[in-house]
């Protein structure tokens, strides 16, 4: 149900913010935080999802697209900084 999707999609979006911070803290790499630029617009969608139904979450639907395209080009960023 909805608290389901609400739970798995907190988990997803956590994870994905916890995966560059990991990397970055094993490879000592500061650049692989890169990522975390989106965190801000993450956070605000985020909330949104878990506190609204119906139309509203079609906009958190298309700003999560933005938080995903903008975590994608900054890890990619990140990567190609490593040597």
């Amino acid at each position: 149900g909805a608290k389901g999707v609400r739970a798995e999609y907190l988990a997803l979006m956590t994870v994905s913010f916890a995966v560059p911070v990991a990397l970055a803290t094993a490879l000592g790499s500061p650049s692989l935080l890169a990522p975390l630029v989106a965190l801000p617009l993450a956070c605000v969608v985020t909330l949104r999802v878990m506190r609204n139904d119906g139309p509203t979450l079609n906009r958190a639907l298309a700003q999560t697209a933005l938080v995903l395209l903008i975590h994608s080009l900054a890890t990619a960023a990140g990567l190609a900084m490593v040597s």
